[in-house]
């Protein structure tokens, strides 16, 4: 291949890493911003919240 297409590959790969790492910075920004909307969503939330920073999960019989 030659060095200008090898080149202009690198800097396409640059650019689409960079709007994918932005695009999922916005998303997670998004969601830790987003207030549940009811009673259930905020249960919800507030479980997994806390099974996150405790390292858990939920099992069906929970």
């Amino acid at each position: 291949m030659s060095s200008k297409y090898q080149q202009a590959l690198r800097t396409m790969k640059h650019y689409v890493l960079n709007v994918i790492s932005e695009e999922q910075a916005r998303q997670q920004e998004e969601n830790s911003t987003t207030k549940p909307k009811n009673l259930v969503s905020s249960l919800v939330a507030a479980i997994k919240k806390e099974s996150s920073e405790r390292g858990t999960s939920l099992t069906p019989n929970e």
